[in-house]
């Protein structure tokens, strides 16, 4: 008798962690979620930024110009790029980027964003290098 008291002693305990562990799983996935809708807004921010320099660099010819800064089709594709990008990879994926060594598309929420091709110290090369290396 006191063997089935303890199993169900056992199963009520097993059926509790359970329940703390589902609690804390979905406070995870909500914290997750937060995350990502906080970096989509800093994501629209930055757009506008960079929207408000450039406009500012047409009134002043020395002023830095940002690549892509107000154009729809850019910001658009950046997005999607982004969210194929936080959908399907993990959050501790590295990401090879092939592009002309725009920053913008190595921030991809959170994911290590690499340029390719890079130099020894990361940065985007600015030439490709031969097809073989001896």
């Amino acid at each position: 008798m006191s063997g089935n008291r303890k199993e169900n002693a056992n199963d009520e305990r097993l059926q509790e962690v359970r329940r703390d562990l589902d609690v804390l799983s979905d406070r995870v996935d909500s914290m997750l979620r937060s995350e990502d809708w906080i970096q989509a807004k800093l994501y629209d921010l930055n757009v506008s930024l960079a929207a408000l320099v450039q406009t500012r660099s047409e009134d002043d010819p020395g002023a830095h110009v940002v690549a892509g800064a107000g154009d729809p089709e850019y910001s658009k594709s950046l997005r999607k790029i982004r969210e194929i990008v936080r959908r399907l990879l993990p959050r501790d994926a590295t990401v090879v980027v092939v592009s002309k060594g725009d920053e913008g598309m190595l921030d991809l929420y959170g994911r290590k964003g690499w340029h390719f091709p890079q130099d020894a110290d990361g940065g985007y090369l600015w030439y490709y290098p031969p097809t073989a290396l001896r």
